[in-house]
């Protein structure tokens, strides 16, 4: 999956200057730098070399002998970053265009139209009295109970319904 999705560069940039420009991340060098760092990587094609080392050392300032097994110092402010990209779009940031996350287990960004902005146009159509709401269909999977006393057969049947039941 490509991290940029109908998203062009510059809108991208203008979005990470908005972002940098709240209290939250005023409040933290590291978390800004982080955010600029694997941003412009990406936009310049190289999101294959985000990796742990390379942030602890570009970013963070990290000697050439940093061992990312022996301390989590990246993993730790990826998460803090990520935390606070979510602050930010659930606040100041819930009408802006683009959307900027960093899933989980990786380094590189994902840009996206931001959804809110289309439930912000639809609820103006809405006023108009020209939207036409369609229903989409589900199908809801309730957890599978074991009714014998049978501890392999509850194992098997929890799995079983974990597995139907988690989005992937």
């Amino acid at each position: 999956m490509s991290a940029v999705q109908n998203v062009v560069p510059e809108q991208i940039k203008e979005q990470v200057s908005r972002i940098l420009k709240s209290p939250e991340f005023k409040r933290s060098k590291i978390l800004t730098d982080f955010l600029k760092y694997v941003v412009r990587e990406t936009i310049e094609g190289n999101e294959n070399n985000l990796k742990e080392y390379v942030i602890a050392t570009e970013v963070l300032n990290k000697s050439s002998d940093f061992n990312p097994q022996l301390d989590a110092v990246v993993r730790i402010h990826a998460r803090r970053l990520r935390n606070l990209l979510e602050s930010y779009y659930l606040e100041a940031g819930k009408n802006d265009s683009v959307k900027i996350s960093i899933p989980k287990g990786r380094y590189i960004p994902v840009f996206e139209s931001n959804s809110n902005t289309n439930i912000v146009a639809a609820e103006a159509i809405m006023d108009a009295g020209d939207l036409q709401i369609e229903s989409i269909s589900t199908i809801a999977v309730l957890p599978f109970d074991c009714i014998r006393d049978n501890k392999r057969g509850s194992v098997i049947w929890s799995v079983l319904s974990r597995n139907l039941t988690t989005v992937r």
